[in-house]
């Protein structure tokens, strides 16, 4: 039952009690042989008074009744005595789409004045070097509305690409799993995932091995993008599959990586299509 209710019970309940007690003040009999007018008037006072508490009474009643009413009109959620009011803050939700990429520029840390010439996986837009995977990524973000997530490795990989390069066939060879420096953080509300990588080595990185195992994408879709020299998807999406089970597999692109300056409409087109 809401304060509303309660309150117009309340209301009905003390005016009936007013009315009780006035009949009684002027029905009663003298209990003493005093005059009647003294026992007349000495009743009538002392059922003006008991009228005047209840009616006081009833109005304080009516006051917090209109308030509670006024307050649930306006939307605030009541609770029953021992329960809790519901709540929920508006813009805290997670989100069901998300860009993830890996790349070289976020996991090594380059002097100020790299050059991407001097990079196959760097690349100038707009005057500012990025990664390859990087900008594919913010192109990817800005086709499909939602935001960008890189995933960073607690070991920085070597500012020389062949030593990189070189790292990354040994980390391959080992079989390593490289810790990651970040951590999603709702990966339960994930429904699609735009997933940017390098191959290296006909591979994925094996960063990204780290990342696939670490979380369950079930129910999800992953679309793939590939950026690559030559070799292609070398067999990654039955790497993915292999890795998340009980995710989907959606839509593939890969794009050389030359030709990552000038593939903005080709990616943008891919990602609406």
């Amino acid at each position: 039952m809401n304060r509303r209710n309660r309150g117009i019970i309340m209301i009905s309940a003390l005016l009936a009690a007013a009315l009780l007690l006035a009949g009684c003040g002027s029905s009663a009999q003298p209990a003493t042989s005093a005059p009647a007018a003294q026992t007349k008037g000495a009743g009538s006072q002392t059922t003006q008074k008991q009228t005047e508490a209840v009616s006081s009474l009833a109005a304080e009643t009516q006051e917090q009744t209109e308030t509670a009413a006024l307050t649930e009109a306006q939307g605030e959620t009541w609770s029953e005595p021992g329960g809790e009011a519901a709540s929920e803050e508006p813009g805290n939700e997670a989100p069901s789409s998300l860009v993830i990429y890996f790349s070289r520029m976020g996991n090594t840390d380059f002097p100020s004045d790299v050059d991407a010439v001097s990079s196959a996986s760097l690349v100038t837009d707009e005057g500012v070097v990025k990664g390859n995977a990087e900008l594919l990524a913010e192109w990817i973000a800005e086709a499909a509305g939602t935001e960008t997530y890189e995933i960073l490795t607690a070991d920085k990989y070597p500012e020389s690409y062949n030593d990189t390069i070189d790292l990354a066939k040994q980390e391959q060879n080992q079989g390593k799993r490289p810790e990651l420096a970040n951590h999603l953080e709702h990966p339960e509300a994930l429904k699609e995932i735009w997933l940017v990588l390098p191959n290296w080595w006909g591979n994925l990185p094996m960063p990204l091995y780290t990342f696939l195992e670490e979380y369950d994408f079930s129910g999800a879709v992953i679309h793939l993008l590939v950026t690559h020299g030559g070799s292609g998807f070398s067999g990654m999406q039955d790497t993915i599959r292999g890795l998340q089970p009980n995710a989907a597999l959606g839509k593939t692109l890969k794009i050389y990586h030359s030709d990552t300056a000038e593939a903005e409409d080709q990616v943008k087109a891919w990602v609406r299509e």
